[in-house]
């Protein structure tokens, strides 16, 4: 018995565990379960791994997160930005940054802990041929497990009837039991009753915003420095448009070199803007660029560079021309003037796009600005390798959905919980309707209350032969037969000799003090009368 309850135990503490540690995102739970593909956070994950990534309050650089994007989910890591600019991403075995800025609506968590090839194994498992095996299997061995088990069963029945002898093989509920599921059945009938009523206090339905993809953002930098000459920078330039460096991804922008402060001279970047939907697009709009210089743990300045400029159509390409000199210059007039030297800053030249039209014949506006950035320290200023970004622009349309509500973790339609707590009220009230009418029943049946309330002084025995020279006192109630029994601290020995006709008995020596409730038929009763001489020796008792 104790090793069923400690099963019970076990059980019911691995469910809870599962439902506060692992219990997915689908239910409400803070865990995303991804498999990894391809290479490019190698050797931190490698294709077909399997990762477990949770949700948490802050993300920063160093974090390995999955996040959704149009192509589905990725899985990389944050090198850079912020919750309220987006997070720059790259996998740990690639030279690029991701096009996407993902910010913590699109995270879904970040790496837990992986299980090697465990993803490839449960794509092999999602195989048809090898499920169906597999559940083969397992059937086989449940039904192989379930005989042993009903052998086993028959074999410990019979051994304790050889013993004990025959055992009653109904199942007798009595009237405590019936009480105890009576008590069951309407407390589970007044929670669905509150469900129901919660439920139908919550409105059905209700306005929804859906977001409608428009159109998507895409700006591409392109940038050319100007340098002193010299044996770092022969040709005095760097620009995003040299070759790939040996054993580079094809169409991956090369890494970009360092600019040392003192042979920078002037940075020139080109902006080029596009607007992409399925429908034909009429748009009309203005750019502008600044440049924000942001000390670490100090200071922001923006300094206006191209001022607003009008354009029409969906592309439109500019050029931002930036004096590094002077950029220096300023940087280390606010350091003489405050005595505060930083030992970062970062360099965000930032185009805003702002357009407005028509996409077919609805009307649509929107605003981009992606930064092109550089993070700078007292030698060098290092560009960004990111050199495009894309956004999609969403609109949003209000319209009557249904409505959710929350149910031990999940969210569920609340049309669902009105017919879910109805139906379980309905069924609950019939179920201890029908219990209650059973418990009264029988309670209506004297060996049925005598059980209710002298239930711990009974012994119910299957079998009691007595001889014929003992003195049979019959008491006059059973309050009586129960103060016998209480003098010296006896049980009350119960049998129930015939269908409905019970003897409850103390044996005391060549006394027996009994009293028996008949509640027979009396057409039974008239042909089966109660027999006067009772067997002397008590045997099995069930």
């Amino acid at each position: 018995m104790w090793r069923k309850h400690l099963s019970l135990v076990l059980a019911v503490a691995l469910l809870l565990g599962w439902y506060a540690l692992l219990r997915p995102a689908a239910l409400g739970g803070p865990i995303s379960y991804i498999k990894v593909s391809g290479a490019s956070m190698e050797p931190t994950l490698y294709g077909g791994d399997f990762a477990l990534v949770r949700r948490a309050e802050t993300y920063g650089p160093g974090d390995v997160i999955a996040y959704r994007a149009e192509d589905g989910i990725v899985i990389h890591r944050i090198i850079g930005g912020t919750a309220e600019e987006g997070y720059v991403t790259r996998g740990d075995n690639r030279t690029t940054t991701d096009p996407w800025r993902p910010r913590p609506q699109h995270i879904l968590g970040k790496l837990w802990f992986h299980v090697p090839d465990l993803g490839s194994l449960v794509h092999r498992l999602q195989q048809p041929a090898l499920f169906a095996a597999v559940a083969g299997g397992f059937a086989a061995l449940s039904v192989a497990g379930g005989r042993r088990l009903r052998r086993s069963r028959r074999r410990r029945r019979r051994r304790a009837d050889a013993e004990h002898g025959p055992r009653p093989r109904s199942l007798h509920l009595t009237s405590s039991s019936l009480m105890v599921v009576v008590a069951g059945l309407a407390l589970a009938t007044a929670a669905f009753l509150a469900l129901a009523v919660y439920a139908f206090r919550q409105p059905a339905e209700g306005p929804q915003t859906v977001q409608h993809r428009q159109f998507t953002h895409t700006v591409r930098f392109d940038y050319t420095a100007g340098m002193v000459p010299s044996p770092l920078y022969p040709d005095g330039v760097v620009s995003s448009a040299a070759p790939a460096a040996p054993g580079q991804e094809a169409g991956t922008p090369p890494e970009p070199p360092p600019l040392f402060r003192r042979l920078a001279r002037t940075l020139d970047v080109g902006v080029t803007y596009r607007a992409v939907a399925e429908e034909p697009l009429e748009l009309t709009g203005q750019y502008r660029a600044d440049l924000e210089i942001v000390a670490e743990d100090g200071w922001r300045h923006t300094v206006p560079l191209v001022p607003p400029t009008p354009f029409a159509g969906q592309s439109v390409a500019f050029r931002v021309p930036l004096d590094l000199q002077q950029v220096f210059a300023f940087v280390n007039q606010i350091q003489g003037q405050t005595g505060f030297t930083p030992r970062r800053y970062e360099l965000r030249l930032v185009p805003t796009i702002e357009v407005a039209g028509q996409a077919g014949d609805r009307p649509v506006d929107g605003r981009y600005a992606p930064a092109f950035t550089m993070a700078m320290d007292a030698v060098q200023l290092t560009l960004a390798p990111a050199l495009e970004y894309s956004q999609p622009q969403q609109t949003g349309e209000t319209v009557q959905a249904d409505r959710h509500a929350g149910l031990l973790g999940l969210s569920l339609p609340v049309k669902a919980l009105r017919v879910l707590g109805a139906a379980g009220a309905a069924a609950g009230l019939l179920a201890t309707g029908i219990a209650a009418a059973a418990v009264v029943r029988r309670l209506g049946k004297e060996s049925e209350r005598i059980r209710m309330r002298f239930g711990s002084r009974l012994v119910s025995v299957s079998r009691a032969e007595f001889h014929g020279d003992e003195q049979r006192i019959r008491v006059a109630s059973m309050q009586d037969l129960v103060r016998l029994a209480e003098q010296d601290g006896r049980m009350i020995l119960h049998l129930e000799e015939q269908e409905g006709l019970h003897v409850f008995a103390i044996p005391d020596g060549l006394v027996l003090y009994e009293y028996v409730v008949d509640e027979r038929p009396s057409d039974l009763a008239s042909l089966l009368p109660l027999r006067k001489n009772h067997p002397n020796r008590l045997a099995s008792s069930s």
